[in-house]
């Protein structure tokens, strides 16, 4: 691809990764801060002075949802903070909650959480997790292999067409990257869920 051509991509495809750096940057330090509270922090900021039988429903789901951005329901933080090791529990649910069934008694409670569609099981868990990882992987490389493989035939429609092929040709770029980090970040959602489940497969009965 020639100088001229290289210059009249780069204005539009620069923002777009610097948005996405900056996006990926700012969800990156989201996760340390939250990591980096203390347990008392933690627990002062969700239940209060009080304690977690005594603590609102509202109160639980509120301040759950300003500290981990996720809209979790009260019975199930009630669970995840009565078990061994709270605030890593609370942010791998906060993760991966949308591949967890809740299993709640007669009176409401919570008393057990199962993956849902069997990813409990190891093939199936490692067949949904490689199935994100080579979306991801595809992804990346539909929204480069154009200006890799195909820099000549760009470059003759750029020529003949101008902006409007490049404003196309940045969306493009832009839907395949932007839905490879989706893919991504389900794929580390899962790994977070698998590890909750896990951890607490010890911990819980099993459901009846």
């Amino acid at each position: 691809m020639s100088e001229d051509t290289l210059i009249k991509i780069v204005p539009f495809i620069t923002p777009v990764f610097v948005v996405m750096v900056a996006a990926s940057l700012n969800h990156f330090l989201t996760i340390r801060r939250t990591r980096s509270k203390d347990n008392a922090e933690i627990a002062q900021k969700i239940i209060g002075e009080g304690d977690i039988e005594n603590a609102h429903d509202f109160l639980l789901e509120v301040q759950f949802q300003s500290l981990y951005k996720a809209n979790i329901e009260a019975p199930v933080i009630r669970y995840l903070l009565e078990q061994p090791h709270p605030t890593k529990k609370l942010f791998q649910f906060s993760k991966g909650y949308e591949f967890f069934k809740i299993h709640k008694d007669k009176e409401g409670n919570v008393i057990g959480l199962r993956l849902t569609k069997n990813l409990e099981k190891k093939l199936r868990y490692r067949l949904r997790f490689l199935r994100e990882i080579s979306l991801y992987v595809g992804l990346v490389c539909l929204g480069i292999a154009p200006i890799l493989f195909f820099s000549d035939v760009i470059q003759d429609i750029i020529n003949k067409t101008g902006y409007p092929f490049l404003i196309g040709l940045t969306f493009w770029v832009v839907g395949c990257l932007m839905g490879a980090i989706v893919a991504l970040r389900d794929a580390m959602n899962l790994m977070f869920a698998k590890a909750l489940f896990e951890s607490l497969k010890t911990e819980q009965p099993d459901p009846a």
